[in-house]
């Protein structure tokens, strides 16, 4: 599994060695003397160790003990009073001492309270925190645990043990010995309204699966802090604790200022409570350094990281943690480009860790190896640079350090599920940019073979990450580093004048890095679970998939408590999952193959059909890099990328909507100049156009290659990754047998029930077009026409066909049906959503009442997430509704639309729109396009003819330039 920034691994050590006797203090009795009680609580919550007054409250305890006066009451103050002296005494031997003695009192006495010698092994079980003994702290809870389920299973201590025992085995890393202990604890805390306990389970949950998949971590940290403040657990709304791990959390899944803002109010909450905690204190600063740098605000992370090593030296000098909070103000420093005083700092840091780290393969002394190289290549020490990225490398490896700067293992066989590279994959990708560096002020085409030569090997790493990652979010976020280190390959090689066989091989390498994310999610689904996990986690999959969609169309403002309970069972489902994947891992070295499939390919020319051209673009700051193929010929192109292309981009759009032909063949003429320069088509007849970032809201029909438009001689596809990985280039005629027809209508003025169904999704220009008087969906009356023309049509050519109009037209019909038909049409809203894509959808019903009769029906989304969960058998998939086919962009995602989801599903194509277009254009449009489909004519081809006629009739080019076909994968 990838691990988790250094914030993450800082966070797990504060949980586990803290100090919880606050757990305890609700189960002390202190019928024997409150006082004695009193004056040992006030003594642990003091922040100074005052070992003369502890060791006269301990004679009196201990004295009270032999006497068996009270014994349950005084062994707590007695514990207590050990905790105290192992933890804050910093003498963990004391403490172990004072509970054995405690034992053998107990001992001689024969004393038939078994509870008192639990209390004994679960005390022992906490000072072994203290002296890191993860393994000491399992097997006392544990052995207390057993001990007391069978003397008194209803003991107040029993949830204690239970949170204790989970977060025992998570420190050990032995997740799944420690999600035994969640499911009673939740049990308990149910059964008693133990909310604190509830809470605790969630929250220990989160924190530990925060090293495997970020994006589920946040779930369980959210529904922690939503308890907390709905059922008011002041213990934990007041515990700095629950905001660190809200912040590490959403410091991991990239949302940094919600992060800053839960360090914020840890700090606050800190300093109401515990004013006096400059340790603590000096965690929160570090925190709040690190969100500011991760949102590029670097003076200030300076500023916070300045406050948090100040309050670290006055604690402990150039302590191993100051030198930490040193290593990320270098790093902060390196991202402003003071590199005179980052090379001072990091060469600090850089020499402490080099000396005290016992393995120079840890995070600290690789990360320290990694700014130093930064620095020094900001001034320009390009070989001194280099060199330290050798030995972050070998180092890391165990291996002698070669002089040569460029060498590289064969990194390939150092592959091991058990191990984080994410280390050395930074190492080669900083390497690589310090040739490019190099490259731009000093061009030497001997680098380029170097340069090739540590992508292609810094690819098997991105690739064995892809295939052990557990969460989307990490996933989404390796192909955005793979995308932007691809750009930056493509711009090193422009600037050496690289071969062309040289940009072959980058091509190969470099193809893969758009739409990583479709791809890998589609080849890891494919082989994770068919046959590893076990039949209950694909129900249970299934089950999490349904209730997420309910979950959805509730607001935990509006129905807190329906909320709380279908998230509950939704985490619980989570869990479940999550510990199945750990038990049943995916075979990695099976992934891996089939995901390096494309890099390893023979030639830039598979996969290509005779007839076909393939256009690739990739913007990078600089540059637009063109990459031109057949299935005989490779020529790549690149110029300098202008700086006014997405405003002219946008201002075609808008000339195209206001209906200004004179305008819009202006804009097409210069785009097209930028885009086809020196390219010509070499008489094919398909083009597949790949486009990348806002050349996604291109309508290319439009466009020309060598002053001829493009419509003229070429039938269009568009592709969301590379020709390399086409699943198949044979028989590309349509698969023709059956047909499914969906058409909701909205023509009685249904109103909006959802309340999902709002202008967030959507724009407001867009949402103004869509939605009728604010109150209810705008009819669509041609759409029914559409389906029942194009029905009637299909059944007399001889296909199977369904036509599911009006109130029949429901997602749960969708989902029963869509999997067996060849062509599935659907007329209807589409509503996008760019903050969040997987909730863009098509607008269809849901009934609510099933009983004969009296069914009610509510507008509701076709999501694009839920589409994509869907096994869909369709040659086609046509989208007859408003801006199917674009949404937002992601770099090394692709576009994130609506029918994204339906090539996740398995679709082979898909028909979809760039824009809104009329409903009875669209029907007249859609019953020419089938027409021709009839006659035999590929999809491409039917498309640009029905195009071609519509231009011929006089139709605006707003009327027909929007329809685009997608292949799929």
């Amino acid at each position: 599994m990838i691990r988790l920034p250094l914030i993450l691994l800082l966070q797990l050590i504060v949980f586990v060695s803290f100090a919880q006797t606050s757990v305890y203090k609700p189960y002390f009795p202190r019928e024997a003397d409150p006082a004695l009680w009193e004056e040992a609580w006030l003594l642990t919550e003091a922040n100074e160790y005052n070992a003369e007054k502890a060791d006269s409250l301990l004679i009196l305890s201990m004295d009270r003990l032999t006497q068996n006066r009270q014994p349950a009451a005084n062994l707590m103050v007695v514990t207590l009073l050990a905790d105290y002296m192992g933890s804050m005494g910093r003498n963990p031997a004391r403490g172990k001492e004072i509970l054995d003695n405690s034992g053998k009192i107990f001992s001689s006495q024969n004393d038939t309270l078994h509870i008192a010698w639990v209390y004994r092994h679960s005390m022992m079980a906490y000072n072994s925190v203290y002296t890191r003994n993860a393994a000491g702290i399992a097997t006392h809870f544990r052995k207390a645990y057993h001990v007391l389920m069978t003397l008194d299973n209803n003991h107040p201590l029993v949830p204690v043990l239970q949170y204790n025992l989970m977060q025992a085995f998570f420190q050990m890393r032995k997740v799944v010995e420690g999600f035994e202990y969640f499911n009673p604890l939740i049990e308990h805390a149910e059964k008693n309204d133990e909310w604190f306990f509830m809470v605790n389970a969630y929250l220990g949950a989160g924190n530990i699966i925060k090293f495997y998949n970020p994006g589920l971590s946040l779930e369980f940290l959210q529904y922690a802090f939503f308890l907390a403040n709905r059922h008011q657990v002041d213990r934990h709304l007041n515990d700095p604790f629950l905001y660190i791990s809200l912040g590490s959390a959403h410091t991991a899944t990239d949302h940094h200022k919600q992060a800053l803002e839960y360090y914020q109010e840890g700090l606050e909450t800190l300093r109401e409570h515990n004013p006096r905690n400059k340790s603590l204190e000096s965690s929160f600063l570090y925190y709040m350094g690190v969100s500011h740098g991760n949102m590029g605000n670097y003076f200030p992370a300076i500023n916070y990281l300045d406050s948090a090593a100040t309050l670290e030296m006055e604690l402990a000098g150039k302590s191993r943690n100051w030198h930490r909070t040193m290593g990320l103000k270098g790093k902060n420093l390196n991202f402003a480009q003071q590199f005179d005083q980052a090379q001072k700092i990091n060469q600090e840091v850089y020499n402490y860790f080099k000396e005290t780290t016992a393995h120079q393969n840890s995070y600290y002394f690789q990360n320290a190896s990694l700014e130093l190289m930064r620095s020094y290549a900001g001034l320009g020490e390009y070989d001194l640079a280099l060199q330290l990225g050798q030995e972050a490398i070998y180092t890391f490896l165990a291996m002698e350090v070669p002089e040569d700067l460029f060498v590289l293992p064969n990194l390939t066989q150092h592959i091991s599920p058990d191990r984080n590279y994410l280390q050395l994959e930074e190492a080669l990708y900083l390497k690589l940019d310090i040739m490019r560096q190099m490259a731009l002020e000093n061009p030497d085409q001997e680098i380029i073979p170097h340069m090739l030569h540590h992508f292609e090997t810094v690819t098997h790493f991105t690739d064995f990450h892809a295939s052990v990652v557990a969460s989307e979010e990490t996933l989404s976020a390796l192909s955005a580093r793979f995308k932007h280190n691809a750009n930056k390959l493509l711009d090193g090689l422009v600037v050496l004048e690289a071969a062309k066989e040289q940009m072959q091989e980058a091509y190969l390498l470099a193809a893969r890095s758009k739409a990583y994310l479709l791809q890998t999610e589609n080849i890891i689904n494919q082989y994770h679970g068919k046959e590893g996990s076990m039949m209950k986690s694909q129900e249970e999959k299934a089950r999490r998939a349904q209730l997420n969609i309910r979950l959805l169309d509730i607001s935990p403002a509006d129905d807190p408590e329906k909320w709380e309970e279908l998230t509950r069972e939704i985490l619980h489902l989570e869990k479940n999952i999550f510990v199945a994947d750990i038990l049943n891992p995916v075979e990695t070295d099976q992934l891996m193959q089939h995901m390096a499939s494309g890099r390893n390919a023979g030639s830039v020319n598979d996969n290509i059909r005779k007839d076909e051209m393939v256009i690739d673009f990739y913007q990078t700051e600089k540059h637009l890099h063109t990459f031109v193929i057949t299935d005989d010929s490779f020529h790549a192109f690149s110029r300098e990328l202008p700086g006014n292309l997405s405003e002219m981009a946008t201002d075609l759009f808008r000339q195209i909507k206001m209906g200004s032909q004179a305008n819009t063949n202006r804009l097409a003429s210069a785009i097209s100049e930028i885009l086809f320069k020196d390219i010509e088509t070499d008489r094919k007849n398909h083009l597949t156009i790949i486009p990348d970032e806002n050349l996604h809201a291109l309508p290319f029909d439009i466009l020309l290659i060598q002053n001829n438009p493009l419509l003229e001689a070429h039938a269009i596809s568009y592709r969301y990754s590379s020709h390399l990985y086409r699943t198949s280039t044979g028989d590309t005629s349509p698969r023709f047998r059956s047909f499914l027809a969906m058409a909701p209508v909205f023509d009685n003025n249904q109103p909006l029930e959802s309340d999902y169904l709002t202008a967030q999704y959507t724009s407001e220009e867009e949402y103004r077009d869509i939605i009728k008087d604010g109150l209810s969906l705008a009819p669509l009356p041609a759409t029914l026409e559409e389906t029942e023309a194009l029905t009637e049509t299909l059944a007399l050519a001889g296909l199977q066909t369904m036509s599911l109009e009006r109130h029949e037209a429901t997602r749960a019909n969708f989902k029963k049906h869509a999997p067996e038909f060849d062509i599935i049409h659907l007329s209807t809203h589409g509503f996008s959503n760019n903050n969040e894509p997987e909730k863009s959808g098509l607008a269809l019903f849901d009934s609510i009442s099933n009983e004969p009769g009296t069914e009610t029906f509510v507008t509701s989304l076709l999501k694009t997430g839920e589409i994509a969960t869907r096994q869909l058998n369709a040659d086609l998939v046509v989208l007859s509704a408003c801006k199917s086919g674009y949404g937002a962009i992601h770099k090394g995602e692709g576009i994130m639309g609506i029918s994204r989801g339906f090539i996740a599903a398995g679709a082979n194509n898909v028909v979809a729109s760039l824009w809104k277009v009329h409903d009875q254009k669209t029907r007249m449009f859609m019953l020419t396009f089938y027409g021709y489909l009839l006659q035999g004519k590929e999809y491409a081809e039917a498309l640009r003819l029905t195009k071609l006629e519509k231009q011929r009739e006089g139709w605006l080019t707003m009327d027909w330039a929007g329809f685009i076909l997608i292949d799929g994968l």
